[in-house]
């Protein structure tokens, strides 16, 4: 799961480098905002599957696997929604 979140986060921290480039402070700061708050709904969504489980070892299992699955999804994501602005300008 680490791979995963520190490929997200390195993603994240150059698209906030690219669009600071050729965008207002502001809407750069909110893509940082976004991110946090997708973070929050991530670790939301995630301890909640946990709890399906109970107190078993098949929750934090579940809950590993759930948060490896959302940064992924995430970062392909970001990808599609911001691949203009990956492009050297």
């Amino acid at each position: 799961m680490r791979a995963a979140k520190d490929e997200l986060d390195s993603f994240v921290a150059n698209l906030h480098r690219r669009l600071a480039a050729f965008v207002d402070g502001n809407h750069a700061n909110r893509m940082d905002t976004l991110q946090r708050q997708w973070l929050s709904w991530a670790d939301m969504q995630c301890e909640h599957s946990r709890g399906i489980y109970g107190k078993g070892s098949a929750g934090s299992l579940n809950a590993i696997t759930c948060r490896e699955l959302l940064y992924k999804d995430r970062l392909q994501e970001l990808k599609k929604i911001y691949q203009d602005a990956l492009v050297e300008r």
